[in-house]
């Protein structure tokens, strides 16, 4: 990862200073862990670090406090998947299913969700308490 990048994206638009994100990656360096929860540790708003992370990434991130998802989306998988591995399917585009998460690169979650699917899935990011938000509130319907 590119400090430089993430510490430059996360000043220019007043997400965090910059000693926030020489310590966050000072403390990573000592004890290891997920550099953007730390920041978060650190004071910086979950959904300004989980779009920084997205940036960095160059995945689409997702604001699941404005986006809802699609119910053709939200039917291509069943609750216990979402519960397990706290995703919500967000849209459906034939056989390609977007799915928020927040860890795109979760082998194990992208092969459950393609089987329970049958789809090709493409993650985005998301804030992982805005994920359980939508789970509670899309799966109640159902």
């Amino acid at each position: 990862m590119d400090y430089g990048e993430v510490e430059s994206y996360l000043v220019m638009h007043g997400y965090a200073t910059p000693d926030q994100v020489r310590e966050a990656r000072e403390w990573q360096r000592t004890t290891g862990g997920d550099f953007f929860q730390i920041l978060i540790g650190r004071g910086v708003n979950s959904r300004d670090a989980y779009e920084t992370k997205a940036v960095v990434m160059q995945v689409p991130f997702v604001d699941l406090t404005v986006y809802k998802p699609d119910t053709s989306a939200i039917n291509s998988v069943p609750a216990y998947i979402a519960n397990r591995h706290n995703i919500i399917p967000i849209k459906k585009d034939g056989t390609t299913l977007y799915v928020a998460m927040s860890n795109v690169n979760d082998v194990t979650v992208n092969d459950d969700i393609r089987l329970a699917s049958r789809c090709y899935v493409r993650g985005v990011l998301a804030v992982p308490e805005e994920i359980s938000l939508a789970i509670q509130r899309y799966y109640a319907v159902q």
